[in-house]
């Protein structure tokens, strides 16, 4: 969305349904500053979403290819509760 992650972690900005392990659930937010692997970040989604939408679980990956042609590797990292996401 292009908001920064640190707003949200100061606000904590909305409730998670579902969470990786290993993650802190007090400041999840902060999983986006980290890289996990070369052309590999985390994600957050709508638990809805990824469960009925995309077919996907927390701590699966989500793979595209970028406009470089490289593949961009997308851990989801949690799912949101209710949101303005849903749908």
């Amino acid at each position: 969305m292009g908001i920064d992650n640190g707003f949200l972690s100061e606000h904590k900005a909305f409730s998670f349904e579902s969470l990786i392990k290993g993650a802190d659930p007090g400041d999840p937010w902060k999983l986006l500053d980290v890289t996990p692997a070369r052309n590999t970040i985390y994600g957050f989604a709508d638990q809805t979403v990824l469960q009925w939408g995309l077919k996907k679980s927390t701590g699966d990956t989500l793979v595209y290819v970028a406009e470089n042609g490289e593949k961009l590797n997308i851990i989801i990292a949690g799912g949101l509760k209710s949101s303005l996401f849903q749908g």
